[in-house]
């Protein structure tokens, strides 16, 4: 961080925090901002690199997933001096909504995530075994997917089982 305080100029100060924020959310890979240290002064580009991987560390951990929402929160550069700072706070406050996005993008594309689903009920007016044995059965098919992954699951159950299922559902959605 020693190398933020050598940029005496506040435009291109701004500017690495800009890109620090673009190499966060995947705007900029590592190759092109190698290749753009030179251009804001760096004379060693692996500086610069972590130099911008920190500062996008420092934006992502300003943000704490907290019961499935991102919450604010304000990590300190000791470091660092007041004025500097404040051209951190006002990168942030500016784009602040794209860093949310990518981080609530980053998060979910982790986990899978339910699509759609349908359901059928069939109603069974016996079998080989009894005339009289009548059966209600549900058919429910539960399609997810997560980035790589896309599949269903398909599950029969009679109408006791149904209602137990539904009732895990709701439960789980409480905890």
């Amino acid at each position: 961080m020693d190398s933020l305080q050598e940029i005496k100029n506040k435009e291109i100060f701004v500017e690495v925090l800009h890109l620090a924020v673009d190499y966060l959310i995947g705007n900029v890979n590592e190759k092109q901002t190698l290749r753009s240290s030179h251009k804001f002064g760096f004379s060693n580009p692996y500086d610069f690199l972590l130099t911008a991987s920190t500062l996008a560390k420092y934006y992502r951990q300003h943000f704490v997933y907290i019961n499935h929402v991102y919450v604010e929160t304000v990590p300190q550069f000791s470091c660092l001096n007041n004025e500097l700072k404040k051209h951190i706070s006002t990168v942030l406050v500016a784009r602040k909504q794209e860093i949310f996005n990518y981080l609530n993008t980053w998060h979910f594309s982790k986990k899978l995530i339910v699509e759609s689903f349908l359901w059928e009920t069939k109603l069974i007016l016996g079998d080989s075994f009894f005339q009289g044995n009548l059966n209600q059965i549900i058919t429910l098919k539960i399609f997810y997917s997560s980035i790589n992954l896309r599949s269903k699951i398909t599950i029969e159950f009679k109408k006791k089982q149904l209602y137990h299922f539904i009732s895990l559902l709701e439960h789980s959605l409480y905890k």
